[in-house]
């Protein structure tokens, strides 16, 4: 029975470790990918909606984005809490891997006092 606790501890501690890497692989993805899918859109509402060119969309929009983006700077902590975020589900993560790895550890077996003679 211990062999098997030991085998579910270490898969129950692969599949944690393979979900916060989906998890805060998907944050940081998330994080990048938003700036973009912000311009590609409305990149796409000016050239359909309102007959702009596409390249005169993105001159447009470009700049436009840039300033959005630099008035969020000017927030306070605002990619200091974005940044923290991420380190607080990687700090996660790495706690549920150590409370298995604990777990482990209460279940090696104990040290067996009937030991043969060795010659």
């Amino acid at each position: 029975m211990e062999i098997f606790n030991r085998v579910l501890i270490r898969f129950m501690q692969a599949f944690v470790l393979v979900f916060f890497t989906f998890v805060v692989s998907g944050y940081l993805g998330l994080v990048l990918l938003l700036p973009l899918g912000g311009f590609y859109h409305l990149i796409s509402l000016l050239s359909g909606a309102l007959g702009f060119n596409g390249i005169i969309a993105a001159l447009i929009i470009g700049p436009s984005l840039a300033y959005g983006l630099y008035r969020a700077r000017e927030i306070d902590g605002f990619y200091s809490r974005i940044f923290a975020t991420g380190m607080d589900l990687f700090q996660l993560g790495k706690a549920q891997l150590c409370a298995y790895e604990t777990m482990l550890k209460t279940t090696q077996p104990a040290p067996s006092e009937n030991k043969p003679a060795q010659a």
